[in-house]
């Protein structure tokens, strides 16, 4: 397949390097991820949240800060990376397979580009459906189908995206949660409607082409059933893992009509975002991990909580699991966080990572293992940690829960007072405090 390059912009006052595209993954996964944004009138803070599962396995973990906000980096992976930029815009994926066996891109096509590009550019996540849409329109996507999830403090959007120049965007009503496993699950379309919409213009046009919509026969245009693969509608990992999360907000689910967004029953707290990033299926009967929303590949689990009544530094708060979330702490990474805690940032800048970002990712270099390269990473100890609990899943994870636990409540609990001392602070003197939080609780 034909390489291509892209200039990957200006950033931190320093050009990044050109990115050479390459598929070090499996960039057509069809079981990796799961997102989960919450408007801001079903939250207890008003604030946006956006809570993602990364389902990759033991990948190392990177994470860069720096002033154009944080990056959750799989060094060499294209479909995995997760952002939060200095404008309070998150982006993330999910892999979700189409109907599409067309290669329509051009140069080559996007795959990792796309969701870099809206931590670089991205004013708002409204914002980042344009730059979106520019990039689908003039490249093409060029693996099988993606939901990238984009929030900021006042919105949150789904975006499905198809083999080539196809993509449709819904926004997530406020009163509303919106889940995805690895299917797409915008189904009515108005483009009209720009308020809630965007998408292809032709969208149904080609759909009709392909034969994959007859209007004369299936009724009112569904985007899901027009584009996505078949099986991935009902496959015994997606189905389950999204009817966990739709009983747990108190909508029975059904196969024939997954809808969009729905209704909670109840207001959302972070620790209710964090039960429901952590949901599993029935324990199995071995003893091993069972799979869920939590799944037996997830190594990050992150609730992005984002409030429109606050400075953005500290308002727009990252919690990070690394690891499985049932068996980890989710801990408070800022927007407004200068550094990293040791460990945790393989390339001492952004620039840096991003030149080194496939050149020095998960192949071996040397005769050497990405761990071997940069075995003081902390993201080996949750690694580590993670195998000796699936050596007996069953009998240690309630030891381990009963570790974690009283942690876990204690920063939910500490959270308010920590941010009414960085408020009366100087942006600086935040900035410091906030880095010291950060690598105190992530400390063991």
């Amino acid at each position: 397949m034909k390489k291509r390059m892209i200039i990957a912009g200006i950033l931190l006052s320093v050009a990044f390097p050109v990115f050479a595209q390459v598929s070090g993954d499996n960039i057509d996964a069809d079981r990796n991820c799961f997102s989960i944004i919450a408007g801001n009138k079903t939250t207890k803070d008003g604030s946006v949240m956006f809570a993602h599962n990364e389902d990759d396995g033991d990948y190392l973990i990177s994470m860069n800060v720096c002033e154009n906000g944080i990056w959750a980096e799989m060094p060499g992976m294209s479909v995995s990376d997760g952002f939060i930029n200095k404008y309070g815009v998150c982006i993330a994926s999910d892999g979700c397979q189409s109907k599409e066996d067309r290669d329509d891109f051009n140069e080559g096509g996007i795959v990792y580009e796309l969701r870099f590009r809206v931590w670089q550019e991205a004013t708002s996540a409204r914002d980042a459906i344009r730059i979106i849409a520019r990039e689908m329109e003039k490249y093409g996507y060029r693996a099988s189908g993606r939901t990238y999830a984009v929030a900021d403090p006042h919105e949150g959007w789904m975006v499905n995206v198809v083999k080539g120049h196809h993509w449709v965007a819904q926004r997530v009503p406020d009163d509303m949660v919106a889940s995805v496993p690895n299917y797409y699950t915008i189904g009515k379309v108005d483009l009209s409607d720009t308020e809630n919409f965007a998408g292809s213009a032709d969208l149904i046009e080609y759909a009709v082409e392909r034969g994959w919509y007859n209007p004369e026969t299936d009724g009112e245009f569904n985007f899901r059933k027009a584009y996505a693969k078949p099986s991935v509608l009902v496959s015994d990992h997606n189905v389950p893992r999204h009817t966990l999360v739709m009983e747990k907000l108190g909508t029975k689910y059904d196969v024939n009509n997954v809808p969009f967004a729905v209704k909670p029953n109840k207001k959302l707290s972070v620790a209710d975002m964090r039960q429901l990033i952590s949901l599993h299926r029935e324990a199995r009967a071995d003893g091993s991990h069972p799979s869920g929303v939590c799944a037996f590949d997830t190594n990050l689990s992150t609730i992005f909580q984002l409030r429109p009544n606050m400075p953005l530094a500290i308002g727009c708060v990252m919690w990070n699991a690394q690891g499985k979330p049932c068996a980890e702490v989710h801990v408070p990474w800022y927007l407004g966080m200068t550094r990293s805690p040791e460990g945790y940032q393989r390339m001492a800048t952004a620039e840096e990572a991003a030149e080194k970002h496939f050149s020095d990712g998960n192949q071996v270099i040397d005769g050497k293992t990405l761990r071997e390269r940069y075995p003081d990473m902390k993201y080996w100890i949750y690694a580590d940690r993670w195998q000796d609990l699936l050596s007996d899943y069953s009998n240690k994870i309630e030891a381990r829960k009963a570790e974690i636990e009283p942690v876990q409540k204690e920063l939910f609990r500490n959270q308010k007072k920590f941010e009414k001392q960085l408020l009366k602070m100087s942006p600086a003197e935040a900035a410091e405090a906030m880095n010291a939080y950060t690598a105190k609780w992530v400390a063991d």
